[in-house]
């Protein structure tokens, strides 16, 4: 098993995917932004509507429904907090992947995912 929120690179994209591509440098985010929810919009939050962090959340937000399944009895594996990043592979709603510079180290880059949004604290 890989480290949670490794930068990786996307492999391949699906329909109506228009921001991304494959070969794209990625980190994954599992606090999504549609970008035009009132959340989204506010300098207040950045807990979308749709695709805010939700523990209880383990499907697609898209269309319900999970994408891996068990070798042995094809029974569904549930995603977890919407990035699913403890796989070899994943496969994530674009609105929680944030695109990074080809050039950037990926082993670096880590810190922008998971690291630094966990342990920082922002006073206002």
């Amino acid at each position: 098993m890989l480290p949670a929120a490794i930068p990786r690179v996307v492999e391949s994209v699906g329909e109506g995917v228009t921001e991304l591509k494959a070969g794209d440098h990625v980190v994954p985010i599992f606090n999504g932004e549609c970008g035009s929810c009132d959340y989204c919009k506010s300098d207040k939050t950045n807990l979308c509507e749709k695709y805010r962090v939700n523990p209880l959340k383990s499907v697609m937000v898209n269309d319900g429904k999970c994408r891996f399944r068990s070798k042995e009895d094809g029974k569904p594996i549930f995603h977890f907090l919407n990035t699913s990043t403890f796989s070899e592979y994943t496969v994530l709603d674009s609105a929680c992947v944030v695109k990074i510079d080809p050039m950037a180290p990926l082993h670096q880059m880590a810190l922008l995912s998971c690291c630094i949004a966990t342990g920082a604290r922002v006073t206002i």
